[in-house]
């Protein structure tokens, strides 16, 4: 048979080869990801002792048996703690009725603050999400509960017409900003950084509908910021 001939030489583009591939086995790639593409390999036992169920089994177990069980998961950087967290969540699916919630701890409270109550008042308010997908807007106590918990977790602010530290001091009174329990890192830059991330996705997009590699190399003189590529 003769060889096909076509006007111009196939190119070989490595990036469209290797990106999916790289992508599937970045290291710091989103755990919700990994699960999606299902590259999880569901360990049969546990790690240091085979006899014994996997870690998330035996999580997912003591969950729906010892209501109120409270455990913990303790592990270096890299020892699988998020992967046993999430496939114990996806375990917990076997009952349709199950309300299963996971959180990074990182994105409601600064750890450098040791505060127990931020993560009650992150559970309680995404509870209420469930619930209005469930019975539909809170109302009576759970309404009021709801309110209050969020009056606690996220701080509010109240008008004082008297202020102890100046008893007269000609203004019909100030605002006092009180601080809530969940004191999330930056919190001040959160919805700043979201809308620059939004509005340089729009600069991107056409060069990425184009085709075009985008590599942007940042440096800083201080000895603490390392330069880096993206």
């Amino acid at each position: 048979m003769d060889p096909i001939l076509t006007p111009e030489q196939p190119v070989f583009d490595r990036r469209q080869i290797y990106r999916p591939f790289l992508e599937r086995i970045n290291p710091i790639a989103s755990m919700h990801t990994v699960f999606e593409q299902e590259l999880i390999v569901t360990p049969g036992g546990d790690p240091s002792d085979p006899t014994q169920p996997a870690i998330h089994e035996a999580f997912a177990t003591a969950a729906e048996l010892q209501p109120g069980v409270q455990m913990a998961l303790v592990g270096g950087v890299g020892s699988g703690k998020t992967t046993e967290l999430l496939l114990t969540k996806e375990t917990l699916k076997r009952h349709p009725d199950a309300i299963n919630l996971y959180m990074e701890a990182a994105d409601f409270t600064d750890f450098l603050h040791v505060n127990p109550g931020a993560m009650l008042a992150i559970i309680g308010l995404r509870l209420i999400s469930q619930y209005r997908e469930l019975f539909g807007e809170p109302t009576g106590e759970t309404a009021t509960a709801h309110e209050s918990l969020r009056r606690l977790g996220l701080g509010r602010s109240e008008w004082c017409t008297e202020d102890p530290r100046d008893p007269y001091d000609g203004e019909a009174g100030f605002r006092l900003d009180i601080p809530g329990l969940m004191r999330p890192r930056f919190p001040e830059l959160k919805g700043e950084v979201a809308a620059v991330a939004s509005l340089l996705d729009a600069i991107l997009r056409p060069f990425v509908e184009n085709g075009n590699q985008v590599t942007a190399g940042v440096f800083q003189i201080e000895p603490e910021t390392v330069g880096g590529v993206s």
